[in-house]
């Protein structure tokens, strides 16, 4: 039998999430330039308020609805924020299977979140650039490492190629495992 997990304790840690985001929200928008910069540090963030949190070996089942309850807010947010801000955003499930692209990345492609199921998203990128782009995604989600590597983008608009910086880091438990991947894939067609 466990002891309850502290209140205070716990809305105290969903709060201090929820002006991490809207913080994060408020940074991208002001500096789209470093956005992957800042959800790299957002994450790191969230990861050690998640372990603490998860340190909390103190929660009675009637009492897990309350985690619950905040974890969900907690992803409201970052839908919010992955939709705020001026970058392609996407997640994937901790076997790197993509589960989440915001809308503007959608936009983007001219796809519904339905057809990007499975690896759909490798028909997006140049013929070129798939194979690498595939060995790196392997590589990032088989060894935890972060994923980094440029490759282009067809923007469904104009059927145009398009260079970006695809960005990914794990988000994980408080044992270490990886439970999540968020990603950014940022247009650096003009820098080139």
């Amino acid at each position: 039998m466990s002891v309850g997990i502290d209140r205070d304790k716990l809305s105290g840690s969903l709060l201090d999430i929820q002006k991490r985001l809207e913080d994060l929200k408020i940074r991208c928008k002001s500096d789209p330039e470093n956005a992957d910069e800042i959800l790299a540090d957002a994450l790191e963030a969230l990861q050690k308020t998640l372990k603490e949190l998860s340190n909390e070996k103190r929660m009675q089942d009637d009492e897990g609805s309350i985690l619950e309850e905040g974890m969900t807010e907690s992803e409201d947010e970052f839908r919010f924020l992955a939709e705020s801000i001026p970058h392609l955003v996407w997640s994937a499930r901790s076997d790197g299977v993509s589960d989440y692209y915001n809308s503007r990345f959608l936009s983007y492609l001219g796809k519904t979140l339905d057809q990007m199921h499975g690896g759909t998203w490798m028909e997006t990128l140049h013929p070129d650039d798939r194979q690498r782009s595939l060995d790196a995604w392997k590589e990032a989600f088989t060894t935890g490492k972060e994923y980094r590597i440029e490759y282009r983008i067809r923007r469904a608009s104009d059927g145009q190629y398009r260079w970006h910086l695809g960005h990914a880091l794990p988000l994980r438990d408080y044992n270490g495992q990886i439970i999540r991947w968020i990603g950014t894939c940022t247009d650096i067609h003009d820098r080139r």
